[in-house]
């Protein structure tokens, strides 16, 4: 509050011949001054200072302020004295840190983390820490002990991304140094029917697949609306009222009350005013109806009429 004293000592400041105390975040550092001057960035004070107090290591503050904020979890304080998130690939353990560590082999960070994370199985962590990446068809890596994928020796092979160990071809196939399938000898034989699998295994198609040449190297899928067993060199049309996905090994029959033609993907609900009737959708005569996807059609009552194909 105001003084009627007549000195106006330092840690305050005169208006018009009153003495006030400098707020936090201001002081004076001499007597019978007209303002105070305010407290430096990364440094505080209390109301009434003399003079500013520096901010603790991992704490800082902007010009002005009259107390000191911790550097959040996942930050530091940097050399300039401003708090920022730790980079990618790094961390911090605790509020008020002045450092960064960077995460270990086999794991990760995103900006601003107080902890890493694991790869998955089959990933490595790039030199800076930032992220993980799947070794390609064809490498492997052993989780945690490894910063980059081994390529598949000769006589192995993956076919698949993030594996953590190669297969052996067959005996009667061999590859090179990171193969993703085995090549089979030459004179080996793999009938229609059938496929070389990635490790040089002549096999027979999965149901729902077929191969039309010898020494295929892969079977392809079935449309919707056929099926095939295993080994087959073909796929079959489903019959009229079932229908097929692709890749199907047998067909489903259509639900009461629904159609379907020959070699269908779907089928269709009867419409109101007909029923599927042996297998076909059937108009209704003259004095009945019937709903959508009906079985039978149902006559109308005494004093009611209808004209064919009501609903």
């Amino acid at each position: 509050g105001a003084s009627s004293c007549s000195e106006c000592p330092a840690g305050s400041y005169v208006v018009d011949g009153d003495c006030f105390q400098c707020p936090g975040g201001t002081y004076s550092d001499d007597d019978e001054v007209t303002s105070c001057n305010n407290c430096d960035r990364n440094t505080y004070s209390s109301a009434g200072s003399t003079s500013c107090d520096s901010c603790d290591d991992g704490e800082t503050s902007v010009s002005g302020s009259s107390s000191c904020d911790v550097c959040h979890l996942g930050g530091y304080v940097n050399s300039t004295g401003y708090c920022n998130d730790c980079p990618a690939g790094k961390f911090s353990t605790s509020s008020g840190s002045t450092i960064c560590y960077t995460c270990a082999l086999y794991h990760y960070s995103n900006s601003g983390s107080s902890s890493c994370t694991e790869c998955l199985e089959g990933e490595y962590s790039l030199p800076d820490r930032s992220t993980c990446e799947a070794c390609p068809a064809g490498s492997f890596i052993t989780g945690g002990t490894a910063d980059t994928c081994s390529l598949c020796p000769a006589g192995t092979y993956t076919n698949q991304p993030r594996a953590t160990t190669c297969y052996d071809c067959a005996p009667t196939a061999d590859s090179a140094d990171g193969a993703t399938r085995c090549t089979p000898n030459p004179g080996s034989e793999c009938e229609k029917g059938n496929f070389f699998n990635p490790a040089g295994y002549c096999v027979e198609c999965d149901a729902g697949t077929f191969s039309i040449q010898t020494e295929s190297t892969i079977c392809m899928d079935c449309v919707a609306g056929t099926y095939s067993s295993v080994g087959s060199t073909v796929c079959d049309e489903c019959s009229a009222n079932q229908f097929s996905s692709p890749k199907s090994g047998s067909c489903t029959n259509c639900d009461n009350g629904f159609t379907s033609a020959a070699g269908a993907s779907t089928c269709d609900a009867c419409p109101a005013g007909n029923a599927v009737i042996s297998g076909t959708c059937t108009q209704c005569d003259a004095g009945k109806f019937s709903d959508a996807s009906s079985t039978t059609c149902t006559e109308c009552d005494a004093n009611n009429y209808s004209i064919a194909g009501s609903g």
